[in-house]
């Protein structure tokens, strides 16, 4: 028991700043400081959130805005890693020379090419997909040409030695060599796309965390523009804590660095085996099916003349 206390309180300590910030945040607009009109108390926006989820609509948005990241980072992950263990292992001479060129393009305000994407695929799902896929590839492509290319020197000399050819020395050295470098650039490609659709969304009002917020600004929702703000900070948490989780699980035996200290993962039990695979696959496949279906109801609202009230709902209710 006093474990469980002691393991508590270094949670409230380190937790102090967010809790003291939570505190303010529902205590300053209750006894005037800040206008409540424009910084709501955090129990409204929490029960506005309620709300938005009991309707059901919270979690349609939330299913968009997740179908367009995981379809996006789908294709990012299979140009990205593809190319990278090409450049990286078989051409790494012409990876030099390209690099500079890679550089630029992935220097590019991915938000910027938002037109340029929407005036060839047009304003539907395709465009913020791909937006996505071009903010997601650069670090994994980066991250895979460079973990390709860090392979233990003594490892490949002892593997040519028993006579391994170019394809097995990439199948039982390079790659499990470059997987965590492979990891931290899909991280890093996560986080930047998730902030990415944000804005896209809000551009183009097919529904999404950003539209919520897009239309709640417009109709001057405020309750509503917080709920949505705070959702996009959860999911962004959330997603980050999920990747990071699944990298120690899948990387067990290396050492991670998370808040400036370095963690080493506890053993074989935080492997992910098989059932945990399956599972990741069929949550995935779900998000992606659902997804599509739920962009095709929005983007019929969003042409339907008659639509009407349920487009309200939908979209900026």
């Amino acid at each position: 028991m006093k474990g469980i206390h002691l393991t508590i309180g270094r949670k409230i300590y380190k937790n102090t700043v967010l809790i003291i910030f939570l505190i303010l945040w529902e205590a300053l607009p209750r006894i005037g400081a800040v206008p409540a009109n424009f910084l709501p108390p955090l129990s409204i926006v929490l029960k506005e959130i309620l709300l938005e989820g009991k309707e059901g609509y919270l979690f349609l948005n939330l299913l968009l805005s997740l179908y367009r990241i995981m379809a996006g980072l789908l294709l990012a992950t299979a140009a990205g890693v593809s190319a990278g263990f090409f450049l990286g292992y078989l051409l790494p001479g012409i990876a030099k020379m390209l690099y500079p060129l890679l550089r630029l393009f992935g220097q590019i305000n991915p938000y910027s090419l938002l037109p340029l994407f929407i005036v060839f695929l047009g304003i539907g799902e395709s465009a913020k997909i791909a937006i996505v896929a071009w903010t997601a590839v650069w670090p994994i492509l980066f991250h895979t040409i460079s973990g390709a290319g860090s392979a233990d020197i003594e490892v490949l000399k002892s593997a040519r030695a028993m006579g391994a050819g170019r394809f097995q020395i990439l199948r039982s050295v390079i790659l499990p060599s470059a997987g965590p470098a492979v990891f931290d650039g899909l991280r890093v490609g996560v986080e930047m796309a998730f902030f990415v659709l944000i804005a896209a969304e809000m551009t183009g009002g097919t529904g999404g965390f950003g539209a919520m917020v897009h239309l709640s600004g417009m109709n001057f929702l405020i309750n509503k523009l917080f709920a949505s703000g705070v959702c996009i900070v959860i999911l962004g948490v959330m997603i980050n804590y999920l990747l990071y989780d699944l990298q120690k699980r899948l990387f067990f035996w290396k050492e991670t660095v998370r808040f400036f200290q370095t963690e080493k993962s506890s053993g074989q039990q935080k492997a992910l085996g098989a059932k945990g695979i399956a599972f990741i696959a069929i949550l995935c496949a779900v998000i992606l099916i659902g997804g599509y279906y739920q962009s095709l109801r929005a983007f019929r609202l969003m042409n339907d003349p008659g639509a009407g009230e349920e487009f309200n709902h939908f979209f900026s209710e």
